[in-house]
């Protein structure tokens, strides 16, 4: 659990990530946290790779809305989107947390 759903939860004492910076809510995690940097690197790596056979690739942001979302952008396809779940599953394997 991330610290801001268990500091609403009343679990962790304080919705600020370990890192220090900001509230450890499921945005700072996925896409700007310090700590896993590295480990977010490879997963943008491997999405960026999925998301160059689709013709509007240079207008796909990476987002939390595309890494959990269910193919909300219309040019990412549903192989597109599988490939994308596992590249955030490793991601989190690799973090060894959980959303």
């Amino acid at each position: 659990m991330l610290n801001e759903d268990g500091f609403r939860t009343q679990v962790s004492d304080s919705p600020v990530c370990d890192c220090g910076t900001d509230y450890e809510s499921v945005e700072h995690f996925l896409l700007e946290c310090k700590l896993y940097s590295e480990d977010r690197r490879v997963m943008f790596e491997d999405i960026k790779e999925v998301l160059q056979s689709s013709k509007d690739s240079r207008y796909i942001k990476i987002s939390v809305g595309l890494l959990l979302g269910q193919g909300w952008e219309s040019c990412v396809t549903k192989s597109q989107n599988i490939l994308i779940k596992q590249s955030v599953f490793q991601f989190l394997e690799a973090s060894k947390r959980k959303l």
